[in-house]
């Protein structure tokens, strides 16, 4: 049984189908000795999947289940170690996933993927029966064909989050085209969807990995879903779209490990869709501090907000001021008492997702 959730109503409804695959038992014994049968062999079992999968089902249920906007309405889940990632598995969960995603228009379809990958004419996924058969493709499918086949599907939001390798490895160079297997084959017509499809890494990159705990790519995911990546929509809620995920991720990465590229969007946009309310304010982290740096360790930081009645402090000291708040607009203000700077000038600021990192200009006294 790999329907974990599942809640009948009316109106639109978020229909999950996660997967996550950490072990890959035919590869290391695949028979052949040509280079395509020892790039089979190179599939290792990998640690991250198999809780990055059960993370993201606990946020959806957590999260998503009485969420104002396209409220959870089912979920599917394939993870190694419990209901096997198989290929025949894969296709029993996938109809039932497809027939739920296309009962309303207005449905958002969300598929995460976490397991090995490679870019061989396309984004290949590997399930657990990669290297099973002769063709071992035949236990891959390739994400891109994957996504227009959805096309016939009726919900018009369809969002695939893939965490796995795109790289290829080099005996596959000499190889065919990979011949993998299809859930749903495209229709040479074209239909409008907003599919955006978000991969983990660049083309020809290898994927960040963990071995203890869900992988970079799904905390960071789970980030923006919670509000790292929300905006405001006309009415002055706050909202998470679809053309906001990427870049809202990648300013994650970056305050977080410094990195200046991460996640990569593919897909064919429409616009910017909904896909889910948040239920009050969001969160920011922020990083503030001087210009030149080194006033902040005779500067008293002040963080204000007449609206909420917020008022945030920090005392001089050298290190940046790192700290996190309500999204508001704010006034920053530096003073010094009796030191070798001027009080700095107010600087009116919107503290928004998915962080803020400012220098207040400080001029000597």
């Amino acid at each position: 049984m790999t329907t974990v959730f599942e809640q009948h109503g009316t109106g639109p409804r978020t229909h999950a189908f996660v997967i996550g695959v950490g072990d890959y038992p035919y590869c290391a014994e695949f028979d052949g000795d040509g280079p395509l049968s020892a790039a089979v062999r190179t599939f290792k079992p990998v640690a991250g999947p198999p809780p990055s999968a059960r993370a993201v089902v606990s946020w959806l249920l957590e999260n998503q289940a009485g969420n104002s906007f396209a409220p959870l309405g089912s979920v599917e889940l394939l993870v190694s170690g419990e209901d096997s990632p198989s290929v025949e598995n894969f296709k029993v969960a996938f109809e039932r996933w497809y027939a739920r995603c296309d009962e309303h228009e207005d449905n958002v379809a969300l598929f995460f993927f976490s397991g090995h990958g490679c870019q061989k004419e396309g984004q290949l996924i590997l399930l657990e029966d990669f290297g099973r058969w002769r063709n071992p493709f035949e236990g891959a499918l390739k994400v891109e064909t994957f996504a227009a086949g959805m096309e016939q599907c009726r919900a018009k939001v369809q969002c695939y989050f893939v965490d796995a390798c795109r790289n290829l490895p080099y005996e596959m160079l000499e190889s065919a085209p990979a011949q993998t297997f299809t859930p749903i084959p495209p229709d040479a017509v074209r239909r409008p969807r907003e599919s955006v499809i978000l991969f983990s890494t660049e083309p020809g990159a290898t994927a960040p990995g963990s071995v203890d705990g869900p992988t970079p790519f799904t905390t960071t995911l789970l980030q923006a879903l919670e509000g790292a990546a929300a905006t405001k929509d006309r009415s002055g809620r706050w909202v998470i779209r679809t053309g906001d995920l990427v870049t809202a991720m990648n300013a994650v990465i970056e305050w977080q490990s410094g990195e200046q590229h991460g996640v990569w969007a593919g897909g064919g946009f429409q616009g910017a869709r909904t896909i889910r309310h948040l239920d009050g304010v969001p969160v920011v982290p922020f990083r503030l501090g001087c210009d030149p740096r080194e006033a902040l360790a005779c500067a008293r930081l002040t963080l204000t907000c007449p609206d909420t009645s917020t008022v945030l402090s920090r005392e001089p000291r050298p290190a940046l001021w790192e700290d996190r708040t309500l999204a508001a607009v704010y006034t920053l203000n530096a003073c010094f008492d009796g030191a070798d700077y001027s009080d700095a000038r107010s600087q009116h600021m919107p503290v928004h997702p998915p962080n803020l990192v400012f220098d207040l200009r400080v001029c000597g006294a």
